[in-house]
Order: structure tokens, then sequence, then C-alpha cells
């Protein structure tokens, strides 16, 4: 998670500051497309925040899944868990 904090209030507060964090433990295997879609789908300012559109018309979800990485192809968040 780009927002990683122990407690759920201090997640929200990180989310509402726009303070991302990319641990490497976790995120070593993201591709840089990847990461540059989340920076893009969580931009506190409005105007710079990627459209629905744009987003599936980025170029890492057009790349494909034969490309991704097991962990983006999980269908829950247990999956992707049971992943690590």
């Amino acid at each position: 998670m780009p927002f990683y904090a122990k407690a759920k209030e201090e997640i929200i507060a990180k989310n509402k500051k726009g303070e991302l964090l990319f641990p490497e433990e976790i995120w070593k295997t993201v591709t840089p497309d990847a990461k540059d879609l989340v920076m893009r789908m969580t931009s506190r300012d409005q105007y710079k925040r990627i459209s629905a559109k744009e987003c599936l018309e980025h170029k890492w979800l057009q790349a494909g899944v034969t490309n991704m990485n097991p962990l983006f192809i999980a269908e829950t968040p247990c999956e992707i868990q049971a992943s690590l």
C-alpha cells in the first residue's frame, strides 16, 4: 500500500496529506509504470489527478496482463498477501 501506517487513523491522515511511500520490501517488484499510475491516481491536486478514462489508457494497463507480476492479477487482498 502506498499509504502505510500501523493505525487506520494514520493511514487516513497520510492519505489526506498525499504522503505516498513505496517501501522497497513491498514495492521492489513493482514496475516504474505501475508506480506512476498509483501516483497519478492518488494526486491531491484534482487537476493533476488521472481520470478513469486516462487510467484505462495508461501505458501500464495497456501493456497487458502477460507482462504483469502475478501480484497484480490477484482477485482479492488475501490473494495479494498470500503471494508476498
